[in-house]
Parts: structure tokens; sequence; C-alpha cells
């Protein structure tokens, strides 16, 4: 193989591990969005989000979507997916989470579950605080 054609397979694969395309970057375990007016999100003791578990024929999509609708304001505060890198370990599933910044403010919830089934995401998903994440706790407060 001549230099070229190894060049421009390095800056494919390059490209590839640094991709925003969660299904082929293998550079990170999450992707992350924001609300257009935040510069940064952390995870609180109030924090929550929504858990939407998908294929990876589907993910490339819909965290094109999500980003949008983040970044925009129609949804909660943060969103972040798995990448190919985490997903490899869990069957090729993977997960978008959409933040709210209180899951005592149910008002909140139920307008960012409103937002994602305008975008499309009509099959139950579900709720859970991030301390219960943090805790080790795999339970969820909602499931709509």
């Amino acid at each position: 193989m001549s230099n070229v054609k190894q060049n421009k397979a390095f800056v494919k694969k390059m490209n590839k591990l640094d991709s925003k395309i969660p299904s082929v970057n293998l550079s990170r375990q999450w992707l992350f969005a924001l609300k257009n007016t935040r510069k940064s999100f952390g995870s609180g003791s109030k924090t929550g989000k929504w858990c939407i578990f998908l294929d990876e024929s589907v993910v490339d999509s819909a965290w094109k979507k999500i980003t949008e609708g983040t970044e925009n304001g129609n949804l909660g505060e943060a969103a972040k997916v798995s990448t190919k890198l985490q997903s490899i370990s869990y069957d090729n599933v993977y997960l978008i989470c959409v933040y709210t910044q209180d899951f005592n403010d149910k008002v909140e919830i139920l307008r960012v579950r409103e937002s994602l089934r305008d975008l499309g995401f009509i099959d139950p998903i579900k709720y859970k605080r991030d301390i219960d994440t943090r805790n080790g706790i795999d339970q969820y407060i909602y499931t709509v």
C-alpha cells in the first residue's frame, strides 16, 4: 500500500475515533449536548434524567434530534449519549440521557417528556434520579 493510501486510511480511522456520531466514536464513552445558555453541566443532588435505550440502527438520528432539542432549549439542561466504545460492553445497546435540574419538579419532568414525544420518542421511557445512579441503585421513579 502506498504512503498516500496509508495516510488516508489513518485519517479516516482517526476521524472515526473522535466522531460526533455515537455509533462510530471509539475515543470516548459519552458525547454531550448542552442547552445553549449553559457553558457546563454537572449532576447535582436533585438532578434526574430520562433514559432512552436504543439500537445502533437508530441512535445516530435520535442523537441528532436530542442534540438540537437540548441546544435550543426545548428539552432539559443537558443530554448525553453512549458511544460505540461504551456500547460494545452492553450488546450494542446505546443510552441517551436527557437531564432535568430537579427530580421533584414534576411539571418540568413531564414537559421534557412531552417534548421528547414531539421529537418521535413515543415508546415508554424511564426517569431516574442521578443520586440513585451514583449510589448504584437501579430504580426509576417514572415510566411514561
